[in-house]
């Protein structure tokens, strides 16, 4: 008899597990940043095409509901005459197309099952009924790991002193020169006590190859062209 060793968990619990047993791996999906330039390609893809629709529709109800859901269901209601809705599609006709939409909405009376060219038309962005979500999000993890890699590469290049100190009153002498250096101020009087035996300082910069390591620039240029890699699809 086998035995399963793999604990009930569901992959999300895993995934949060793992993400606080490791935080330095890089975890592209459900990240903020993911979502972020998810938002901002689908928002720039809706706004290619100008629609006109009857002033009583909702625009943005619309456009969402199109391109994420693939298709939009166009329909005469009792209520609110003819709108257009989001519905899941069902059956299949003579071509295994979809035959018919079911709509739900809280605000319209009942379960709505409407037969496809008949009952409703069906607004469709691709043959297979498909949305541009699968374009959205495979160019929206590019564009959010070179993002991570642009902070990194920032903080990479970052300068910085190294103090040597043998007490802690010394050490803490030397952090308060460079806050006021940091601060602004032009001058500061230390004490002879933070030089050492021949009267030299005892901090040196702790510089890296900048130039060599600086690949900003490179990067902005990649998410550039990701992002023109995507308007081409689009």
């Amino acid at each position: 008899m086998s035995v399963n060793s793999n604990p009930p968990f569901d992959y999300q619990t895993q995934n949060l597990y793992n993400a606080n047993r490791s935080p330095s791996t890089v975890h592209v999906k459900n990240t903020r940043l993911r979502r972020y330039f998810r938002k901002y390609l689908f928002q720039k893809a809706i706004s290619i095409f100008k629609w006109q629709l009857p002033e009583e529709w909702d625009k943005d109800y619309f456009l969402y509901t199109l391109y994420s859901l693939g298709y939009i269901a166009i329909i005469d209601t009792d209520q609110y005459g003819v709108i257009c809705q989001g519905g899941a599609l069902g059956g299949y006709n003579l071509y295994y197309r979809p035959s018919y939409i079911i709509i739900t909405n809280p605000l319209i009376r009942g379960t709505i099952t409407a037969n496809l060219n008949t009952d409703c038309a069906l607004i469709k962005l691709q043959p297979d009924y498909s949305s541009i979500m699968d374009i959205v999000g495979y160019y929206a993890d590019q564009m959010a790991l070179a993002s991570e890699s642009l902070g990194i590469n920032l903080l990479n290049v970052k300068t910085g002193t190294v103090f040597g100190a043998d007490s802690k009153a010394k050490a803490e002498s030397y952090k308060k020169m460079y806050d006021t250096l940091s601060d602004g101020d032009p001058a500061v009087v230390i004490d002879k006590k933070l030089l050492d035996e021949q009267g030299k300082p005892t901090w040196f910069p702790f510089t890296q190859h900048i130039k060599e390591s600086y690949v900003v620039s490179d990067i902005l240029s990649d998410m550039r062209k990701i992002e023109a890699m995507f308007d081409t699809d689009i």
